[in-house]
């Protein structure tokens, strides 16, 4: 069975970015790996609890928050739909409103 949750920590170590994007996606996928390392078979609300805690995460690390025109704000409102259980098609129509809303032209 393939099992993608469980490669997140070694996906981190692989991340590179320039500036801070590096350590921040790192930060969230290092979170996100260890909410569901235990889960086995993770469902939506298991995959929805760990990108809730890896955004967490990253603003702990940051210090960003909802608003500030970051990552959080294409995160966040993906991580919220999840929680509501709304279908794949309408999470990323949401991801791209949002990302448009919120995108430094």
């Amino acid at each position: 069975m393939n099992m993608p949750h469980r490669n997140l920590r070694l996906q981190c170590t692989c991340v590179s970015g320039h500036g801070s994007s590096g350590p921040f996606y790192g930060v969230l996928f290092l979170r996100c790996g260890s909410i569901l390392a235990n889960s086995g078979a993770p469902a939506l609300a298991q995959w929805a609890e760990a990108l809730e805690q890896g955004c967490r995460a990253i603003s702990e690390l940051g210090g960003a928050k909802p608003g500030d025109r970051t990552t959080l704000d294409a995160l966040n409102p993906f991580v919220n739909a999840l929680k509501k259980g709304v279908d794949g098609k309408e999470l990323l129509a949401k991801a791209e409103q949002h990302y448009e809303q919120h995108r430094i032209a």
